[in-house]
């Protein structure tokens, strides 16, 4: 079985519990040990909008298991260069990715 790519385009949050409106919010995005984020958006607010694509690299090990994956999203504010604020998370399971045709 070869590697592959799982491309997680990071459109959008609404809504964002916390925080005032002068929010620098940004996206981590968990799938299995990789951990990648979005830009932090400088006075993004409550709705911030990223539209930024994640890329991550699927060994064969996780593509034969990707039915029982789940990529995890968490929101921050960005409250200093060594602090965060936990904003909100949801998780979403990779099973409803499984035999779905690749659009170029």
């Amino acid at each position: 079985m070869s590697s592959g790519t799982l491309h997680v385009h990071v459109v959008e949050a609404k809504f964002l519990i916390q925080g005032d409106y002068k929010m620098d919010p940004f996206m981590r995005v968990t799938l299995d040990k990789d951990k990648q984020q979005t830009k932090t958006l400088l006075n993004g607010g409550k709705n911030p909008k990223w539209r930024e694509i994640l890329k991550f690299k699927l060994t064969p090990s996780q593509l034969s298991r990707i039915d029982s994956m789940t990529l995890q999203f968490e929101a921050y504010d960005a409250q200093s260069d060594t602090a965060e604020l936990f904003l909100g998370s949801a998780l979403f399971s990779l099973s409803k990715l499984k035999n779905k045709p690749v659009q170029s």
